[in-house]
């Protein structure tokens, strides 16, 4: 075995591939629970407008709508950056370079 060849069964390989599923995981959690906050949030706003009566002010929903989108944006392409970097990783590890 080569200085720089990768064993895929070798213990820190696995722990790599460990952390960046992890990493890969709170990425895809966090975009969730952003939507389930925007969801609650413009919700919230929508039903005191209502309640007060004033359509007009409706309007104000659509501020964390436009903040949890580029939020949610951010944490997407965030996951889909380690994706990439575990896809790259794992097919090193198979050419044994």
């Amino acid at each position: 075995m080569t200085e720089n060849s990768l064993d895929e069964s070798s213990a820190s390989v696995q722990f790599h591939l460990g952390i960046l599923q992890g990493v890969i995981n709170r990425m895809a959690i966090n975009s969730s629970q952003c939507k389930a906050w925007c969801i609650t949030i413009v919700s919230a706003i929508l039903v005191i407008v209502a309640d007060k009566g004033k359509p007009d002010y409706a309007w104000i929903a659509l501020l964390p709508t436009i903040l949890f989108t580029f939020l949610d944006i951010y944490y997407l392409v965030l996951e889909k950056g380690f994706r990439e970097s575990y896809c790259h990783f794992v097919k090193k590890v198979h050419q044994k370079n």
